[in-house]
């Protein structure tokens, strides 16, 4: 009777550990659905942004170059002959310009380094697009794409006005867009995107599609799904989005560049993102028959992601440092195993608003990270502690024994590296830090420590900033 009890009870222990693994295995899978959407989506934004830069750098060292030959034809030729042997050497020696360097101005003189010469029955100079564009700027500028009539292949002109007594002077050349296609081919065939395409700003011309040859074309004029890619330009929804075309969801980002302001777009669907789940879910269905023994490995794993939530939970998302419950946490753990011992400093921003006023409140964002670095940098033995506690207010403990004069010169050094630091880049609004601090009473808590630095910070901002003040009350 007992071993028939007993068989029962491992009968109903292993259905209960099986039900406890399907149960487990399903959540497993709604959770492991949204990680691998999520961890894709941030993968694509990173190769995205990625793609985009180096475009930016391809466009930049372009126009580096042309620069180049902008200021010699500048300081060194005037005369039409001259300048046409000049331009000749710059025939097929640029991948991005292989056509060489031409030059007009209003006096009807055009030489081209390719030897081309117009019609001038049915070619007008001051007509051109590329003359047009750039007599109005002495920095290059660049234009529309267009299939060029020789080569067929498809380019952009970059045009400058070039320095000339008595004329208007335009030096242009023709930059081809093959590594736009290069690049729109790598990040698709060396990622889990499906799908990506430069676009122009204005008209919205495609300048290369990993899909389709569709370059030259604008997305206005093409399919439904251009269209809807469209909008979201016009919109101005840059970043992620969602939507469901043909019966599937799509992923798509759109990043702007800040060279051309020219559109990186990329996209991937649902089903491209979970197929590789798909396949595991066969494997996963294996798993039920070991239950027993994977049981203990689960919840091994479940007790470390425990872990790992409420060290976040304690972390301030923006800067990665502790948030003030981390702070409060730490401190008190300090206090009440060393009484009497550390010193609590309150810092708070002078100024931050009129970054977030004038440059935006990503580059505020910056710079909350930025003085979050300098904190974790600056105070980085063992027992120091860094947190933001809320807004631009910041906060350290030093969980040792320190002198006043020791803490003295330590916010002295502080204030001059935040100050340096922030001068570097923010010169112009003036950034500073005001600073409260106060040290650790035998059997103080932590609330009446940060009452005494936060009573110091407030006497330093009442009579001024970039200033800190130190309390010495009993």
């Amino acid at each position: 009777m007992l071993k028939a009890k007993n068989y029962k009870w491992h009968i109903q222990l292993t259905l209960s550990v099986i039900s406890v693994v399907l149960i487990l295995i399903v959540i497993f899978f709604m959770l492991t659905s949204n990680s691998i959407i999520t961890i894709t989506k941030n993968n694509m934004s990173l190769r995205s942004d990625n793609c985009a830069n180096q475009l930016d750098l391809w466009t930049d060292s372009v126009i580096n170059e042309l620069g180049i030959y902008k200021k010699t034809i500048e300081d060194n030729f005037y005369e039409e002959d001259e300048l046409e042997k000049f331009l000749v050497t710059t025939y097929q020696v640029h991948d991005a310009y292989p056509m060489g360097i031409y030059v007009g101005d209003e006096n009807g003189m055009y030489v081209d380094a390719s030897g081309w010469v117009p019609d001038y029955s049915e070619w007008v100079l001051e007509e051109r697009p590329w003359y047009i564009d750039g007599k109005e700027s002495y920095d290059f500028v660049f234009g529309e794409p267009y299939v060029d009539s020789m080569t067929k292949t498809l380019c952009i002109s970059a045009s400058a006005r070039v320095r000339c007594p008595n004329t208007t002077r335009v030096m242009s050349t023709d930059v081809y867009l093959d590594y736009a296609k290069q690049l729109v081919n790598d990040i698709v065939k060396n990622s889990s995107i499906d799908g990506a395409m430069f676009v122009t700003d204005e008209d919205r011309i495609v300048i290369a599609d990993s899909m389709y040859d569709v370059a030259g074309n604008t997305l206005e004029n093409g399919d439904e799904f251009y269209k809807i890619i469209n909008s979201f330009l016009k919109d101005e929804e840059v970043l992620q989005s969602e939507i469901d075309f043909n019966n599937s969801t799509y992923y798509i980002h759109i990043k702007q560049m800040d060279s051309t302001g020219w559109y990186l777009v990329t996209y991937v669907k649902k089903n491209t993102i979970l197929g590789y789940l798909y396949k595991v879910e066969l494997i996963m269905g294996l798993v039920a028959a070991v239950a027993a023994v994977l049981l203990l490995l689960i919840t091994r794993g479940y007790a470390g992601k425990m872990s790992d939530m409420q060290r976040k939970a304690k972390t301030d998302k923006l800067t990665k440092i502790l948030n003030r419950e981390g702070f409060e946490e730490i401190v008190e753990k300090s206090l009440s195993d060393n009484p009497g011992q550390g010193a609590l400093i309150i810092l708070d921003m002078d100024n931050f608003k009129s970054i977030n006023d004038n440059l935006g409140h990503p580059e505020g964002d910056k710079v909350l990270r930025l003085c979050a670095d300098i904190l974790e940098n600056f105070f980085n033995r063992k027992n120091d502690a860094a947190a933001r506690i809320g807004g631009d207010e910041f906060a350290i403990f030093i969980g040792r024994d320190i002198t006043y004069e020791s803490l003295n010169t330590m916010l002295e050094r502080l204030m001059e590296k935040i100050k340096s630091n922030f001068d570097a880049d923010y010169a112009k609004y003036h950034l500073s830090v005001s600073m409260g601090a106060a040290f650790a009473r035998q059997g103080a808590l932590y609330s009446e420590l940060y009452q005494f630095a936060d009573d110091a910070l407030y006497e330093v901002k009442r009579g001024g900033k970039n200033k800190f003040k130190i309390d010495l009350k009993e």
